[in-house]
């Protein structure tokens, strides 16, 4: 195995909740680990040179120096419900736990995989909902969990 699928395995996580498969939950923390594993793989993808890979993954370590990311996927049989929103307009709800301590994102982005998303996130699929969930780095230090709780399901992955 290559170093980023080791990175992959090691820093992704998954649950399935139970009552028929109500939420498969997959989720990658990019930690600094992760990050630079991410960076060598994108510089053997895309053929980058050193002062480019230098700098993308300097932006990416300084983001996560103020910010726990997430790379979510999700599904359930019933995927017209699944969708994550700041307000009311949808029951699910995720959360992150640093510490112990609840923490509400401060971003929660739909991402539509592209190939290299496919590469990067092996378990990203087209039947999945797919996000990018930030939260602010302040709400706690300690062991890490992602939930997300609604009405047909919860599950939580941790590190």
């Amino acid at each position: 195995k290559t170093a980023y699928e080791i990175s992959t395995r090691d820093w992704s996580s998954d649950v399935c909740s139970s009552d028929l498969t109500a939420l498969l939950l997959r989720a990658a923390w990019l930690d600094p680990d992760f990050r630079r594993a991410q960076e060598a793989l994108r510089a053997h993808l895309f053929l980058l040179d050193a002062p480019t890979r230098a700098a993308r993954l300097d932006a990416s370590l300084a983001e996560e120096q103020a910010h726990y990311v997430f790379v979510v996927a999700a599904d359930s049989q019933w995927r017209d419900e699944l969708n994550l929103a700041f307000d009311d307009s949808t029951p699910w709800r995720i959360r992150a736990f640093a510490g112990g301590r609840a923490c509400t994102p401060e971003a929660v982005q739909t991402l539509e995989p592209t190939p290299t998303d496919h590469q990067l996130y092996p378990f990203l699929d087209r039947w999945s909902h797919s996000w990018t969930v930030r939260f602010a780095r302040d709400c706690g230090d300690g062991p890490l969990a992602l939930q997300l709780a609604g009405p047909r399901g919860a599950g939580e992955v941790g590190w």
